[in-house]
């Protein structure tokens, strides 16, 4: 059955994926490092990289990669050790937003979360468009972007989500029944 047949499923549920979340919270926190590479590493003078960038991704540079490397690969990488603390306190704010949207969330990691939306859909419309009142509440909440994957269960939401990243809507093409 096609997602779109119907206006309201069964059941429907909503994968927030925060995009490189780490790396967003950074760019938004120091507007002058916005669409620059930028990699977080574990301390001032760690040497691995912990996440990145969309851009430094784009210049090759991945989680995991020693930091002298990276540089080779990208002289202009903006270097920021890692501050969970902040992450945390903005993944608060972005998961307190979702109760306002539905009491069921799943918090699966810091920057994702599972929202069953099933019975929400009279109220705020079919899950189409409780996908992207999740996408405009997280981005109120945070200031930083996320992808949505939506399903008719956990386990095909998250495939759902594919680029382009950052402000990706992908749906299902099928729903398993």
């Amino acid at each position: 059955m096609c997602p779109h047949s119907s206006r309201f499923w069964p059941r429907a549920i909503i994968l927030v994926d925060m995009n490189a979340f780490f790396a967003s919270i950074e760019q938004r926190d120091h507007p002058e490092w916005r669409a620059r590479p930028v990699a977080i590493t574990n301390g001032l003078t760690g040497t691995c990289i912990i996440t990145c960038s969309y851009e430094a991704r784009a210049r090759g540079i991945h989680t995991g990669m020693r930091l002298r490397r990276a540089r080779e690969l990208c002289p202009e990488l903006i270097q920021c050790p890692a501050r969970p603390e902040r992450y945390a306190e903005v993944s608060a704010r972005i998961m307190g937003s979702l109760l306002d949207i539905t009491p069921d969330v799943e918090v699966f990691s810091v920057d994702e979360a599972f929202l069953d939306v099933s019975r929400c859909q009279k109220l705020l419309g079919p899950p189409r468009d409780i996908a992207r009142l999740v996408r405009r509440t997280v981005f109120e909440a945070s200031g930083v972007p996320c992808s949505v994957g939506l399903s008719g269960d956990k386990t095909t939401a998250k495939p759902g989500i594919v680029k382009p990243w950052p402000w990706a809507d992908t749906w299902p093409v099928a729903r398993l029944q």
